[in-house]
C-alpha cells in the first residue's frame, strides 16, 4: 500500500468525521437529538405507526424505540394513542411541533450537504459516486455494497452490541 493510499484512507475517514460534526453542529438546539431524526422522520411518513413497525423498519430494538419515543413524546415531538380495535397496541403520531422541527432540521441537513458539494460540476459528482461504489465493493464484496443504509446501520450497531 502507498503512502497515498493510506493518506487518502485517512481523508475519507476525516471527510465523515467532519461531516458528522457540522451536522451535529447544524441541528444543536433543535429540541431533537440527532439519533431521534431517523425516528421521526419515519413517524412522519408513516402515521399512525407501531412501536414495533417503527424498531423494524430501523433495525434497531424495540427497547431503544420504547425509550426514545419516551424521551420523544415528553419532549412534545410525538404522541401514542391506544389503537381503537386492539387496545394492547399503541400508534405513533408526530406532533406540529415535531413536524416543523423535522422540517427545520431537513432544510438544515440539505444545507450542508449542498455546501459539501460546493464547486463540484455534475460530473465530478457523478465521478465520486463511481469510485466511492468501487471502494466500497473492494473492501466488502459485493453483499455489503448491496445492502441499504439502514441494514448497514444495524449491522455497525449490532458489532458494536457485541463487542463488550
Amino acid at each position: 500500500m502507498t503512502s497515498n493510499m493510506r493518506v487518502t484512507s485517512l481523508m475519507i475517514s476525516r471527510l465523515e468525521l467532519v461531516r458528522k460534526i457540522v451536522l451535529r453542529k447544524a441541528l444543536k438546539g433543535e429540541g431533537l437529538h440527532y439519533k431521534q431524526r431517523p425516528i421521526l422522520e419515519y413517524i412522519i411518513n408513516n402515521d399512525g405507526c407501531t412501536q414495533s413497525e417503527l424498531a423494524e423498519a430501523l433495525r434497531v430494538t424495540p427497547a431503544s424505540i420504547a425509550t426514545s419515543t419516551k424521551r420523544m413524546q415528553n419532549a412534545g415531538l410525538v404522541t401514542k394513542h391506544t389503537d381503537k380495535n386492539d387496545l394492547r397496541c399503541n400508534r405513533l403520531c408526530a406532533t406540529q411541533k415535531g413536524r416543523e422541527i423535522a422540517t427545520r432540521c431537513r432544510e438544515k441537513y440539505w444545507v450542508v450537504t449542498d455546501t459539501l458539494f460546493q464547486g463540484f460540476t455534475a460530473d465530478e459528482v457523478s465521478q465520486l459516486q463511481s469510485m466511492l461504489c468501487r471502494l466500497i465493493k473492494n473492501i466488502s464484496g459485493d453483499d455489503m455494497s448491496k445492502m441499504e443504509f439502514r441494514d448497514l446501520v444495524a449491522l455497525n450497531d449490532q458489532i458494536d452490541s457485541e463487542e463488550y
